[in-house]
């Protein structure tokens, strides 16, 4: 699984390159976030292959709060190092980094323990179902850690993935205001009526 991270780091800078972790550089994706991600606990990272290629994934925590502490554990200095290599290109780059970091350790706890954290397709493999196949797979997995909710943000602009979920029967719960964007939190129903019984297609993990 750990040698999938080269391409989930691609295919998460290509897919959306204007977040805060994308921005940090791709060379952060691949040797600071991912390598993190993978190693922790408290969550796991679910890849889509078609014929051994990866073409989408899903990072998903069955203890958001754990995983995000864990995250900062193990990466704090070098998104610190990479933040102040990011604000030397762009001086705005120090206080968006400075709003996330705020965020991360001042947030109110959730009483959803579930959350998938990042979820993205490779753009040529885009509207042929993996992105649903990997929100399912998802639910199967906190399913299997007792996990009866989960939840999600995205862009509140972001109009397709909105619609994705809620068509999976998920329901914007709440908006919010972060580095100059308005996001959206989405909430699944009760997992056990939303996993279906449908696994995800050629997704490993």
């Amino acid at each position: 699984m750990t040698g999938d991270i080269a391409a989930v780091a691609r295919i998460h800078f290509e897919a959306l390159p204007q977040d805060f972790l994308p921005s940090l550089g791709l060379d952060f994706l691949e040797r600071v976030h991912y390598p993190a991600a993978f190693a922790s606990a408290y969550g796991t990272n679910l890849v889509a292959a078609v014929e051994s290629d990866p073409v989408g994934f899903v990072t998903i925590a069955h203890d958001a709060a754990e995983f995000s502490r864990d995250l900062m554990r193990r990466a704090v200095w070098h998104i610190a190092r990479y933040a102040i290599r990011a604000a030397w290109r762009d001086p705005r780059h120090l206080r968006m980094s400075a709003e996330v970091l705020w965020s991360v350790l001042n947030g109110r706890p959730d009483p959803v323990r579930g959350e998938i954290f990042l979820i993205a397709v490779d753009r040529r493999w885009r509207g042929r179902g993996i992105g649903p196949a990997l929100v399912r797979a998802s639910l199967q997995y906190l399913e299997k850690h007792h996990v009866d909710r989960c939840r999600t943000k995205t862009l509140a602009a972001n109009f397709g993935v909105i619609g994705m979920y809620e068509h999976m029967g998920w329901s914007v719960r709440d908006r919010f205001t972060l580095i100059g964007r308005e996001y959206v939190t989405i909430a699944s129903p009760t997992i056990s009526s939303a996993s279906g019984e449908e696994p995800a297609r050629r997704a490993r993990c």
